[in-house]
C-alpha cells in the first residue's frame, strides 16, 4: 500500500483514505454510457460505530497532483473501508444528464445543455416541415386569390389605360416578390419568430394595402405560432440522474493520503 501527499501541500499526519476506482456504468433506460477512472479521497473514521461518509468528506483528486512519499507512520487498510466506499459511491455517483420527457430523449455523456437542445430541434424538423407545408399551401392560396382580384379589379372599364396597366403591374411585380418571401421563410430551418421587417409589402391602394396587411399580420401569426410551439417542446428538458449499483464499480488501488 502506498502512501501519498499533495504536491502544494506541506507535511501533515492526517491520514485520509485514496482509492483508484474503474466506474463502468451503462443506464438501460437512458442509453448514458460511461467507463473511466478516478482518484477519490476519503476522510478517515475512527472507530466506525454508526458513521458513514457524508457527499463532503469525500473529494475528487487529481492523479498529477500526488507525490509518493514514506509512510510518516504505520497504518493499515481499515476493514471497513471497501464497503465504506462502495456506499458512498453508489449513494452519491449520480451523472446528471438532460431529459426531454416529451421527444423520449436523453443527452450522451459528453453532451452539453445547449448541445442537447439543438438535437432536440433536429428531432422536430420532420414535424416543422409537415406543418410548415400545409401553412404554405394555404397562405399561397390566399395570396393567389388576392392577386387575382387585384389584376381583376385593375382592369375596371371606367379606369384609364395607363391607370390599368399600373395597377395590373404594380399587383403583378408585388406578388412576385410575396411569392420569393414565402419561398425562402418556408424553407428555413431555424426555429426563429418572424417580424413585420422579414415581410416588407406595400400597395398604393390603401383598401387593398389594409386587406394585405391583414393577411401577412395572420400569416406571420400563424408561422410563429408553430415556431414557437416546437421550440417549446425542444427546449422542453430537465435534469436525469444517472443511478449507479455496486457493480459499476472496482475498487483498482488503495492507498493512504496524507493532508
Amino acid at each position: 500500500m502506498k502512501h501519498y501527499s499533495l504536491r502544494s501541500a506541506g507535511g501533515s499526519q492526517r491520514p485520509s483514505l485514496l482509492f483508484e476506482i474503474k466506474i463502468d456504468l451503462h443506464d438501460v433506460r437512458s442509453g448514458y454510457n460511461v467507463s473511466e477512472t478516478a482518484w477519490y479521497a476519503g476522510q478517515w473514521i475512527a472507530g466506525r460505530l454508526d458513521e458513514s461518509w457524508t457527499e463532503d468528506m469525500v473529494s475528487r483528486v487529481d492523479y498529477r497532483a500526488l507525490k509518493a512519499i514514506a509512510a510518516p507512520e504505520a497504518v493499515d487498510w481499515p476493514e471497513w473501508g471497501d464497503d465504506e466506499i462502495v456506499r458512498y459511491l453508489t449513494r452519491y455517483y449520480r451523472p446528471q444528464i438532460w431529459k426531454n420527457r416529451d421527444l423520449r430523449l436523453y443527452s450522451r455523456a459528453d453532451e452539453t445543455r445547449q448541445e442537447f437542445v439543438e438535437r432536440c430541434r433536429e428531432e422536430l424538423v420532420p414535424e416543422r416541415l409537415r406543418d410548415m407545408k400545409k401553412l404554405r399551401e394555404v397562405f399561397l392560396h390566399r395570396f393567389f386569390e388576392m392577386e387575382h382580384r387585384l389584376i381583376s379589379s385593375s382592369r375596371d372599364e371606367d379606369l384609364d389605360e395607363d391607370v390599368q396597366l399600373r395597377r395590373a403591374t404594380a399587383a403583378t411585380e408585388l406578388f412576385s416578390d410575396v411569392r420569393e418571401d414565402l419561398s425562402r421563410i418556408f424553407v428555413e430551418d431555424e426555429f426563429r419568430l418572424l417580424g413585420e421587417a422579414d415581410l416588407n409589402w406595400d400597395l398604393a391602394d390603401p383598401d387593398a394595402d389594409d386587406r394585405l396587411q391583414d393577411l401577412r399580420a395572420d400569416l406571420v401569426d400563424r408561422y410563429n405560432e408553430i415556431n414557437s410551439r416546437l421550440e417549446e417542446e425542444a427546449c422542453g428538458i430537465e435534469s436525469y440522474d444517472v443511478t449507479a449499483s455496486r457493480t459499476a464499480f472496482e475498487i483498482v488501488t488503495r492507498s493512504i493520503l496524507w493532508q
